[in-house]
């Protein structure tokens, strides 16, 4: 079995086949660990991918360098995001305050269904590939996602690649940005300057049904729930339990919602586990300076934290639980918890729409008991 040690977290990597062909095997050793992250059969064609949800910098600085003596496609997209009170820009600070080496921004306001006034939807499967081609890439393709924060939004881009049938491994810097410069040194592989951020944006706007590309998405239903389905978990016993990424405050109703005209509460039934209840905080310090930033916890923390939310029952198999948050983001980071523990084949789904569907929708129940 091949496995990755992560920043504290180590877990037996997913392994996905096809029809056996021969191979020659890139394999790199990180930290004393086999990490297979693409097998290509000998006519050049990748078919096998492999890889940890989760990446130390360690472990990133040392793929990034792997990178520049191989032709595999790497890509590594900023996917930085803040809440609508932040008064912060991702796309800015992407220019401004530094982004590591050839990054390139995945926005998840642009690349999302404007159709609707929900925030950063799912966008079409081809509006998503009309996307992924402006940024340059294919199915099969290894991607990098982190963000400024340590771990906030990454884990919705993470999980919108696997939502959208991506082919090729899909990680996570643990600790984002912050982690990286704590542990490798301050503006270690760091660039900064203006460049173009909003070409994929555009692209998956002006993306009309009907339209081809070389990107082929295909959306897993299984991994994304509607508000059909999170109100028939109350009125029809489904057996599936949704789980809130929202603050305890939110959810119990005492705390108003971000989102003006939003009401507060839960739905009926629902547990309340806050995003950052699985993560660790931790101080980057420098000039003078501290930041905090979020981290995973180990997978013993993680366990923990679902066990005492009432999820013990279920810690073999959460792929009947439905993670919702405000607008869809945060619930990422429950469903990359539970993927640490069980794997993609037992970890969460998401309703997509999350509160700020689900507290604007008219005729559902909203709960305000103070039991999570």
């Amino acid at each position: 079995m091949l496995c990755g040690c992560l920043g504290g977290v180590s877990r037996s990597a997913s392994r996905a086949t096809t029809t056996a062909r021969p191979t020659r095997p890139l394999v790199r050793k990180l930290l004393g660990h086999t990490f297979v992250t693409r097998l290509r059969a000998l006519d050049g064609t990748n078919y096998y991918q492999e890889a940890p949800s989760l990446m130390s910098p360690a472990s990133l600085e040392a793929r990034l360098r792997d990178a520049k003596a191989e032709t595999a496609p790497l890509h590594v997209l900023d996917c930085t995001w803040y809440l609508p009170n932040a008064g912060r820009s991702g796309s800015e600070e992407f220019q401004t305050l530094g982004r590591l080496q050839g990054a390139k921004f995945f926005d998840l306001d642009a690349i999302a269904d404007k159709s609707t006034t929900l925030p950063h939807m799912l966008p079409s499967e081809g509006a998503f590939g009309a996307a992924m081609d402006a940024l340059g890439i294919s199915p099969d393709d290894e991607v990098i996602v982190y963000d400024r924060q340590g771990v906030f939004s990454a884990p919705r881009a993470w999980w919108t690649f696997l939502a959208m049938g991506h082919v090729g491994a899909v990680s996570v810097l643990n600790g984002g940005l912050p982690e990286w410069e704590s542990v490798l040194g301050a503006g270690y592989m760091i660039e900064t300057g203006a460049v173009e951020t909003s070409g994929p944006g555009e692209a998956c706007q002006n993306h009309k049904p009907g339209d081809t590309g070389a990107y082929k998405a295909s959306l897993r239903g299984d991994l994304v729930k509607s508000l059909e389905q999170v109100v028939a978990t109350y009125e029809q016993d489904t057996g599936e339990i949704v789980v809130d990424a929202r603050p305890a405050g939110r959810w119990q109703g005492r705390a108003p919602e971000p989102r003006q005209g939003l009401p507060s509460g839960h739905v009926p039934g629902s547990k309340n586990i806050p995003w950052d209840a699985v993560l660790d905080t931790l101080e980057l310090e420098g000039d003078g300076t501290s930041v905090s930033y979020k981290r995973f916890k180990s997978e013993d923390g993680i366990r923990q934290v679902l066990a005492d939310s009432g999820l013990e029952a279920n810690s073999t198999d959460f792929s009947n639980v439905i993670a919702s948050c405000g607008s869809g983001t945060t619930a990422c980071i429950l469903v990359l918890a539970s993927e640490q523990l069980q794997g993609k084949a037992g970890m969460m789904s998401v309703y997509d729409g999350s509160w700020s569907e689900y507290g604007a929708a008219p005729g559902v129940r909203i709960d305000h008991s103070m039991d999570a």
